[in-house]
């Protein structure tokens, strides 16, 4: 399958005047897009000229330069900011409800007031006590708890950012169920973690980290009545970015037709020549490349 070649710019002819080499091109900038491992449209975007003098005509160089992308990536304004290291996090209880900061209970007496926000790639502790001179009582200090800080969903970018990008859900695993409390022992949850899954998402040399999920456990353990209970609450995070595939790429065949004095002064040869001196540089440049 062939692939029409256009160009944005003209290409202006090489000027002899004043001892002056005018028009002469000093820089091609020549962009392929991709449908997987098909070339879907090749540009020449940009041509930059010179004039070539005799006091220039030594460091003169010529720069080529191919740029490769995907039609299916978005642009960038589209893709918005991913997280950085120390980014804080928004949480919703709802998809569709206002989000709030993301935080753990502070360090102390247990409370449903305002935490500790969780910031990105920071992995996290807290613990507070429980003061409860009833079972019931306690367990229910628990349950408010998990209902105040435990999620729903979390915002897979930063809220700032502008983006397309779905929300991450807050899996809730298999945790123990609270049992009816029985002789001098209360069954309590005292250990809440959520183990955030975030991954790299775009090329290998320009991507962004977007969150993509997160697991909700809780343990619960026989904590002696009439006594003070101690409820952990961490934060984990973890890279669960996917292998990357090697897979192979085919060298393109391009059929360029040039003027005759295109590389002028350079090269003496005529445009199938120079056809054939495009293709070989970028051949190598993709076997450089890969």
């Amino acid at each position: 399958m062939e692939t029409p070649f256009r160009t944005n710019t003209s290409l202006l002819a090489v000027l002899w005047s004043n001892s002056q080499c005018q028009n002469v091109i000093e820089e091609v900038l020549v962009e392929i897009t991709l449908n997987e491992t098909l070339v879907k449209e090749a540009v020449l975007s940009n041509i930059r000229y010179s004039t070539l003098t005799a006091q220039n005509y030594a460091d003169f160089k010529q720069r080529f330069t191919i740029n490769f992308k995907d039609s299916s990536e978005p642009s960038e304004e589209d893709k918005g900011r991913g997280y950085q290291s120390g980014d804080e996090i928004y949480a919703m209880k709802g998809e569709a409800d206002t989000p709030f900061l993301f935080s753990m209970p502070k360090t102390g007496l247990c409370g449903t007031e305002s935490g500790v926000p969780i910031k990105f790639l920071v992995n996290s502790n807290s613990m507070c006590t429980i003061r409860a001179s009833q079972c019931r009582e306690m367990q229910q200090t628990v349950r408010q708890l998990i209902d105040k800080f435990v999620p729903n969903w979390i915002q897979s970018v930063p809220t700032e950012s502008v983006t397309n990008e779905t929300n991450a859900l807050v899996i809730r695993g298999n945790g123990t169920e609270v049992e009816n409390p029985s002789g001098m022992f209360c069954p309590l949850t005292t250990e809440l973690l959520i183990i955030i899954h975030y991954a790299k998402k775009g090329k290998e040399q320009n991507y962004r980290l977007v969150i993509t999920s997160a697991k909700f456990a809780m343990n619960n353990h026989a904590v002696p009545m009439n006594s003070t209970a101690i409820l952990r609450f961490s934060v984990v995070f973890k890279d669960s970015t996917p292998l990357i595939a090697s897979r192979f790429v085919a060298l393109p065949h391009i059929d360029l037709r040039l003027p005759n004095d295109f590389f002028y002064p350079f090269l003496e040869r005529s445009a199938a020549s120079a056809v054939t001196s495009i293709a070989s540089s970028i051949s190598v440049y993709l076997l450089l490349r890969n």
